[in-house]
C-alpha cells in the first residue's frame, strides 16, 4: 500500500524537526488550503519554496484553493511530482491540468462529497489520478466518513485501469482494511502518522497492509 504523509498535519512550528522523523520514506503531500475553499490556512508559496529545499523527499501538491491555476502559475518553476487541484474550484479543469504537465508534474483532480464520478468523464483521459476526500476537512475534527467506500467503489469500476485512487481525510488503522477493498492505491496520511512516537515505523507498518 502506498503512504503518503501529510505536512499539513505534522507541528507546524517544528516542519524541519518533523521531516527529520520520516527520513528514509521517499513522499511527502502538501496541502495548500487558502483560508476561501476552506477556513483554514496552511502554506503559501514562499513557504511551498522553502520546503522544497530539502531535497531528501518528492512532494505532491493538493491544492484546496477558490483559484488553483493562479496559484500554480505563481509556483509553476518548482518541480513536483503530482499536483491536484479540486474539481469544484476549477470552471475550466483543462487549463490546469495543461499546466501541471508542463510543470512536469502528473495531474490529478480531487473530489467532495457532493460531486459525482461521472462528472469528470470528459477529463479521465487527461489524468493520472483521483483523489477522493474521505473526511469533511473540517481541521482538527476530521472524522472518516464510511459513505465514501461506496463512492470509492463506484470510481474504481468507472474510471479506467491506469488511473490511481488516492483515499484522503481521516485514514488510520480503523478504516484503511476497508478502503484498500474498496479500491483506494494510495493513503494520505495525517494524525494517524504524525501523532505516534515513531512516525517512520507508523508508515512502514501502513505500507505493509
Amino acid at each position: 500500500m502506498k503512504v503518503y504523509p501529510s505536512i499539513a498535519s505534522a507541528d507546524p512550528l517544528r516542519i524541519a524537526e518533523e521531516l527529520d522523523k520520516i527520513r528514509g520514506h521517499p513522499r511527502v503531500h502538501v496541502d495548500i488550503e487558502d483560508g476561501n475553499f476552506l477556513p483554514n490556512i496552511t502554506f503559501g508559496q514562499k513557504t511551498v519554496r522553502k520546503l522544497m529545499q530539502n531535497p531528501d523527499f518528492v512532494y505532491d501538491l493538493h491544492l484546496l484553493t477558490t483559484r488553483p491555476y493562479e496559484f500554480l502559475q505563481q509556483i509553476s518553476d518548482c518541480h513536483f511530482s503530482h499536483i491536484c487541484f479540486h474539481f469544484e474550484a476549477s470552471a475550466y479543469p483543462l487549463r490546469e491540468i495543461n499546466l501541471i504537465r508542463k510543470m512536469g508534474a502528473k495531474p490529478g483532480i480531487a473530489l467532495n462529497f457532493k460531486t459525482g464520478i461521472r462528472e469528470l468523464t470528459p477529463f479521465l483521459s487527461q489524468i493520472e489520478y483521483l483523489l477522493i476526500m474521505t473526511a469533511e476537512p473540517d481541521g482538527e475534527e476530521e472524522k472518516f466518513q464510511s459513505s465514501m467506500l461506496e463512492k470509492m467503489k463506484e470510481a474504481r469500476e468507472y474510471l479506467p485501469q491506469n488511473v490511481e485512487i488516492w483515499a484522503d481525510g481521516g485514514i488510520n488503522e480503523g478504516n484503511i482494511y476497508q478502503l484498500k477493498e474498496a479500491g483506494a492505491d494510495a493513503m494520505i496520511m495525517g494524525r494517524a502518522v504524525w501523532n505516534c512516537d515513531n512516525p517512520l515505523e507508523s508508515i512502514r507498518r501502513f505500507e505493509k497492509i
